[in-house]
């Protein structure tokens, strides 16, 4: 019997410029496989900034218990063409693997994990780490917080200290973050393109572009910006 999968993004509004991009990319990708994709469109947590209602969607689609994984996908990301179906990543982990995401940029080593794309296994062990995670944000990780890269830096010095026999760090040749230089070098993303740049403009430039380049058939911009348009609060699903 196969894996169920659900996709989540969060999306509110105010991004919508390039944020579109990312979930008619993966959309697109959520149709070609069978996968359920749901975007949340406002913040669920009042008192933490808005990077942490990612956590708790995640918590609150784990705690539903209705499918085998779920996975988060930040909206600054662009499937590739050939974006490998999910049961390949569980498939580099073992039975021990609960929680899998992608290494972050060379200067560290890419041996701590990036939690632009988190795969988080429907089980005891995979909800007790997202719930840590909270826990920790609030609690002994809370002067961490609120410093950039908020969830990132507190994963990194209490989660996974705490959960790392049930971690794995997926290579970064599946997820790298995007920069043009890698056009004239011929450079491809395995699995996605993270676009980081912190000017709105210029991220939806290579939102844009990244997306042309690699346009499923069954992904379609308009309809999907016409769905977000009608969606400006909650859970909104657009796959499933």
């Amino acid at each position: 019997m196969s894996l169920t999968f659900k996709i989540l993004q969060l999306a509110t509004p105010n991004i919508d410029s390039y944020a579109a991009y990312s979930i008619a990319s993966v959309r697109g990708y959520a149709k070609k496989y069978g996968f359920q994709h749901l975007v949340q469109r406002s913040r669920l947590v009042d008192d933490m900034h808005i990077n942490w209602t990612k956590i708790v969607l995640l918590q609150n689609t784990l705690a539903e218990k209705d499918v085998d994984y779920v996975v988060l996908l930040d909206a600054d990301i662009i499937l590739t063409i050939t974006a490998p179906p999910l049961e390949d990543f569980v498939k580099m982990g073992n039975e021990a693997t609960h929680i899998l995401m992608p290494g972050d940029t060379p200067l560290l080593g890419g041996k701590k994990p990036n939690a632009g794309m988190i795969i988080v296994k429907n089980s005891p062990e995979g909800r007790g780490i997202i719930d840590y995670w909270l826990h920790a944000a609030r609690h002994e990780g809370k002067h961490l917080a609120d410093t950039h890269p908020r969830n990132q830096l507190v994963y990194w010095n209490f989660v996974m200290p705490r959960f790392k026999p049930l971690q794995f760090i997926i290579p970064r040749s599946f997820a790298r973050k995007y920069y043009p230089v890698y056009d004239y070098l011929g450079q491809r993303g395995g699995f996605l393109w993270h676009v980081t740049q912190t000017n709105e403009g210029v991220r939806e430039k290579y939102m844009k572009r990244l997306y042309e380049q690699n346009r499923l058939e069954m992904s379609d911009f308009q309809t999907t910006l016409e769905a977000l348009k009608g969606a400006t609060e909650g859970l909104v699903k657009l796959v499933g």
